[in-house]
Order: structure tokens, then C-alpha cells, then sequence
């Protein structure tokens, strides 16, 4: 489904394992405070959380790229993270190629697939993927939930 902030919660996913602050040092999503790579990630401009769109980038050769870089360790964070948006749209190929890292993936190394399509991505990655579907949120919940932030916040 589009416009559900697949992306965004992909962004806010990889804050979480890559969070850090003063006394905090290992993965949460108890992230009150912005940490050291809170912003760059958000913005999608961190070194180590590398975002590729598959619906621009479908060949084998990109995927090899990532495979290529993935053996690196991260320049600054916890974790290198890859967020391929639109996943479905790479080729067959592309996915094969990817297949024995998400097998056997480096311990430094996450992917986070986002896909409005996920029929279309292959069976074999898929059975190697922990899975979220995003749906829109009715609008007399985000009302409430709304309500509730401005209270908290001290609003009228």
C-alpha cells in the first residue's frame, strides 16, 4: 500500500539498531532523545544506513555493489543498514544474487526490504524476511491519537 510510511518506519527501524546516547549503547526503541545518528538516518544521509531504490537499481550488478559493500564494517554505527525501497521491482537475477548474503548475512549487516507488491517478491527471500504489513491508520484514530499528544504536551 502506498503512503503508509513504509520508508519512514524503515528510517525509524534503523535508529532503533543503531541507536546510541549517553548510557545507551545497544539496539532499543525507547529513543526519547535524538542519539548520535538519530538525525543523519532520519534524513537518509548516513554513511552506514545506505537506501537503494529497486525500482531504479534493479540489476544484479547493484545487488553486487551491496554484497561487495555489505563484508565492510560500519564507518560509524552499530550496524550497516540496507533499505531497498520497492524491492519487488528487481529482476530475478538480482534477487538470486542476493540469496546467499541474506542466507548468511555478516553480523554487522541488516536489510530492511519495503515493497508495495510483496507478491512479487520471490518465495525463497521471503522465507528469509521477517514481515510487517503497514496499513493506513482511519482517521478518527490519528483524531484520538492526536488528542491524546496535544494533552500530553500541555496543549489545548
Amino acid at each position: 500500500m502506498r503512503g503508509v510510511g513504509k520508508t519512514t518506519t524503515a528510517r525509524i527501524l534503523s535508529r532503533a539498531l543503531n541507536y546510541e546516547r549517553d548510557g545507551v549503547a545497544k539496539p532499543t526503541f525507547d529513543m526519547a532523545e535524538f542519539g548520535r545518528h538519530c538525525a543523519e538516518i532520519m534524513e537518509g544521509r548516513h554513511p552506514d544506513v545506505l537506501e537503494m531504490d529497486a525500482a531504479s537499481n534493479t540489476g544484479v550488478d547493484n545487488i553486487r555493489e551491496i554484497i561487495e559493500s555489505a563484508r565492510y564494517k560500519p564507518l560509524m554505527a552499530r550496524y550497516k543498514v540496507y533499505l531497498i525501497d520497492e524491492v519487488h521491482m528487481l529482476s530475478k537475477g538480482a534477487f538470486n544474487a542476493l540469496l546467499k548474503t541474506l542466507e548468511e548475512p555478516p553480523g554487522h549487516v541488516k536489510f530492511i526490504f519495503a515493497t508495495t507488491e510483496v507478491r512479487k517478491v520471490p518465495l525463497t527471500v521471503l522465507s528469509r524476511c521477517q514481515r510487517f504489513d503497514l496499513r493506513r491508520v482511519e482517521v478518527p484514530v490519528l483524531i484520538e491519537h492526536f488528542k491524546k499528544i496535544v494533552a500530553n504536551e500541555g496543549g489545548e
